[in-house]
């Protein structure tokens, strides 16, 4: 959290350690994607940015923005550790299939079969458009502690991509 936000201080709750140690972990990962991706915020220097107004708007673990292709992005960053409630997986995907805030959404997951039931319940729920904008993204290695998301592979638009080719690298 110091290396990627280093002006703030988060409130940290002991059943949050390890989820926030993970977005962690993900956030400095992905801020080497480079030349890419320019900045990484975590969800609590994203909250102190928060006006009254826009308290209704889903806040994620962690944002990046960067260029593209010579365009400018803002991706949302969701952890998932373990399966959370489908109404409230739902509730959050179309939140941000309906907002222009976030042009994209990555959610990493430990394993493919938490990717695999995260996919069915978007796919049922939203139907398969929701795949242009949220993708989806194992990271074993980062899950099992060590600092690399080399060999995760990701649904991005129908199709199996690794966070490098994504972004016109190789694996």
């Amino acid at each position: 959290m110091r290396f990627l936000n280093p002006d703030h201080r988060p409130s940290l709750f002991e059943e949050t350690y390890y989820h926030d140690a993970m977005v962690s972990s993900f956030g400095v990962e992905l801020s080497k994607l480079t030349p890419h991706v320019e900045k990484v915020e975590l969800e609590h220097v994203i909250k102190s940015g928060q006006s009254k107004s826009h308290l209704e708007d889903i806040i994620p673990d962690a944002r990046m923005s960067g260029v593209f292709n010579g365009k400018s992005f803002l991706i949302a960053i969701e952890v998932e550790i373990h399966q959370k409630e489908k109404q409230r997986i739902l509730a959050k995907a179309k939140n941000y299939l309906k907002s222009n805030f976030y042009d994209y959404v990555f959610y990493f997951f430990p394993d493919e079969k938490l990717l695999k039931n995260y996919s069915n319940i978007f796919q049922l729920g939203c139907g398969s458009e929701y795949n242009q904008k949220i993708f989806l993204f194992t990271a074993p290695l980062v899950f099992a502690g060590k600092n690399s998301l080399s060999q995760g592979m990701g649904l991005v638009n129908g199709q199996l991509k690794s966070l490098f080719e994504l972004f016109g690298g190789e694996k």
